[in-house]
């Protein structure tokens, strides 16, 4: 699967709303109608199952390609949201914000290490179990929470939790904790599977069931079967080690990924990825073999995106649409039209909404994301992206706001009220930004920085129904 993420060509979208079914239809600058639309059905079902699978650090881009699995069950029997975004492309405010349904700026997650900022109150296990959810969590929960000793995760009735690593992961296991010998993606396929098994029995309570394998999150240990499997040949796109980045800030122009490391770390995100597709398919079948896929609307996604040198730059953290772009596929038999795709604006923070949205729940405080069954997911614009400095991932604080037609970014300095560096990109006819139009000396293409800047200014301290 090859693709630029933004529906680059779009400009507009033209949108038909029954009280059961969203149409959308997306047009091209042109105005002319390329036929691309999706089809979401909320219908009638009363609290269906719901499973999230999250990986870790899993671009969009080309990643899909060693996981046929995944492919056959949610791109192919599901919905493809190729515009959407981790609204804070790092680990665990990502998490947070998937968990509360809220951008970091509201749910005080700024970090990797503040896992203990996420108030557990408000968050979807919170209010599904509340609901008559089961709630169950396999896999990796929050940065740290596990070897920062605090405690059980709240909220989950079936719980085996571990911060990360593919051998010996140290779990967390209802309250039990210690390593495991077992290779830490197949474990996690074993928990889901049993949980799928056991929860057959009592069809009657429905279950939340989140499973977060760490694949292909670094440092990358592919499983003993894999470990000689072929991967695709890279394929360079022009924003592959950019020439030129004199129009970038500062901070960007200082680093130079090195190409050797980032494609061999390519070639064993790969390799770790054949394991999550392992555990899609055991999980998905499991699904299918015990009749509960029908009513269970299932996510697959990664908490953030990678870079893979575009830029010449590496990992996460970054403001371009490599880093904060992601893997997004809802399924639901009979719910979603099998192998559309939804070209509207997604994000980490619709996961809760939607969510409760079809479990028929509302949490105690308004959350941010937008229901993908709604018609406010359907008007939004446009989107914030915003990300706090993390020496870890060599990036200052900045904010963004990404929409069809361009992309405009932020950098500020420690004090979160400088901007330092401005970049704009026309992404119909920059794709790759490779050219921010305020640092290209020509300021006859500069776009009014005002009104982009003031709408930063709103959109960072939006909540609720006033965030995009």
């Amino acid at each position: 699967m090859t693709r630029r993420p933004l529906g680059l060509t779009v400009s507009v979208l033209v949108v038909a709303v029954t009280a059961l079914v969203l149409t959308v239809a997306v047009l091209s600058a042109s105005g002319r109608d390329t036929g691309v639309r999706a089809t979401l059905i909320k219908g009638t079902s009363s609290k269906p199952n719901i499973l999230f699978i999250v990986t870790d650090d899993q671009r969009s881009a080309n990643t899909l390609d060693v996981m046929p699995y995944t492919r056959h069950y949610f791109k192919s029997q599901g919905v493809y949201f190729p515009n959407a975004v981790a609204t804070d492309p790092s680990c665990c405010p990502s998490r947070a914000s998937i968990f509360s349904g809220r951008y970091n700026h509201n749910n005080g997650v700024h970090q990797n290490t503040e896992p203990q900022n996420l108030d557990q109150n408000h968050t979807l296990q919170h209010y599904l179990q509340q609901n008559g959810y089961q709630t169950a969590i396999y896999g990796k929960f929050l940065n740290d929470w596990v070897t920062d000793f605090l405690g059980n995760p709240p909220y989950w009735d079936k719980w085996a939790i571990f911060d990360a690593g593919y051998t010996n992961p140290y779990v967390n296991d209802q309250g039990n904790q210690g390593p495991v010998p077992e290779y830490s993606t197949t474990y996690v396929a074993d928990k889901a599977v049993s949980f799928l098994k056991d929860s057959a029995a009592d069809p009657s309570r429905p279950w939340f069931l989140y499973v977060a394998p760490f694949p292909p999150h670094s440092p990358e240990i592919p499983e003993s079967k894999y470990q000689n499997a072929a991967v695709p040949a890279f394929q360079p796109n022009p924003a592959s080690w950019e020439a030129d980045r004199s129009d970038k800030p500062p901070w960007v122009q200082a680093l130079n990924a090195n190409q050797t490391n980032v494609l061999n770390e390519r070639i064993a995100q790969y390799k770790t990825l054949y394991s999550a597709d392992d555990l899609v398919r055991r999980v998905m079948k499991t699904l299918d073999r015990t009749g509960q896929s029908q009513n269970t609307l299932a996510v697959f996604m990664s908490d953030n995106g990678w870079m893979w040198g575009e830029h010449a730059l590496q990992g996460k953290g970054k403001p371009y649409l490599d880093s904060v772009d992601i893997p997004f596929y809802v399924r639901w038999p009979g719910h979603a039209t099998a192998g559309a795709t939804d070209e509207r604006l997604a994000a980490n923070i619709d996961l809760a909404p939607t969510a409760l949205d079809v479990a028929g729940a509302t949490p105690d405080i308004p959350m941010d994301g937008k229901s993908l069954f709604s018609s406010a997911s359907i008007n939004r614009s446009h989107i914030l992206t915003e990300f706090w400095s993390d020496p870890a991932v060599q990036a200052p604080d900045w904010f963004a706001e990404i929409t069809p037609a361009y992309h405009y970014i932020e950098t500020y300095d420690p004090d979160r009220t400088t901007v330092t560096f401005r970049e704009y990109y026309d992404l119909a006819n920059d794709p790759y930004e490779l050219t921010n139009l305020l640092q290209d000396g020509n300021p006859n293409n500069d776009p009014p920085v005002y009104p982009l800047s003031a709408q930063v200014n709103t959109d960072k301290v939006c909540s609720g129904a006033s965030c995009p």
